[in-house]
């Protein structure tokens, strides 16, 4: 039986957004993918700023409601990269 998993990668520039079918034993099939730069590294000192924050919470939060919508609903993995 297939999976619908949605990845969020939360990145220092950018949240990467990808929604896949996996197929065991056959491999995956990308349905949406998305980059939305949002700058959250930008900050002073490493520090993350407010508007960055809300940037990649926003985009977060606007894939999440698409996805969510999907037949049936996706598994939800999210990472912190550099």
């Amino acid at each position: 039986m297939s999976e619908l998993v949605a990845l969020l990668d939360l990145g220092s520039n950018a949240a990467r957004f990808l929604l896949a079918r996996l197929q065991p034993g056959e491999g995956f099939r990308i349905l949406e993918q998305e980059r939305v730069p949002t700058r959250l590294g930008a900050g002073p000192g490493g520090l993350f700023t407010e508007a960055a924050v809300l940037a990649t919470y926003r985009a977060a939060q606007r894939f999440l409601s698409r996805v969510r919508k999907k037949k049936s609903g996706p598994r939800v993995l999210a990472v912190a990269t550099a």
